[in-house]
């Protein structure tokens, strides 16, 4: 029988609920990026820097059970991305929804943080790789999907 994962790791997300809520920032125009980038205020600095280092306490309880075959082996901040890297057993029969479902369903256990990661213009990876092989599937969003 096939198990379809539905990308439910909530549990990493709820440490995203430690940042508070940030104000709008107005956007700049970054001309050797060439993307716009989040001019953040003091404060929003403050709750990155407080952000990067829950992301850090995590790291130190990992790797993590996530269930259904999934273990959370890291996460990091990384170009504009909260990244959440994870293992499954190979040859598993495992399907990644890789779709606009499967990013609904990321929204949802993200929930509210959502909000707060998009103030701050990061967006949420996912990247599935399965154990002693080369074989992965990321699943992206930007903060302006969000």
């Amino acid at each position: 029988m096939k198990r379809t994962i539905t990308l439910v790791a909530a549990a990493l997300f709820c440490l995203t609920a430690t940042l508070t809520a940030c104000s709008d920032s107005p956007k700049q125009s970054d001309p050797q990026a060439g993307k716009s980038k989040i001019e953040l205020s003091s404060s929003q600095e403050k709750e990155l820097k407080a952000f990067k280092e829950d992301v850090d306490r995590v790291n130190k309880k990992l790797p993590m059970d996530m269930g259904k075959g999934l273990t959370l082996i890291r996460t990091e901040l990384k170009n504009g991305f909260m990244t959440n890297i994870y293992t499954y057993p190979k040859g598993a029969n495992i399907v990644i929804n890789e779709g606009e479902k499967g990013k609904e369903n990321i929204k949802r256990a993200v929930g509210a943080a959502a909000q707060r990661l998009k103030a701050l213009n990061i967006g949420i990876k996912y990247i599935y790789k399965e154990d002693t092989s080369d074989k992965a599937d990321t699943i992206s969003i930007t903060p302006e999907e969000m």
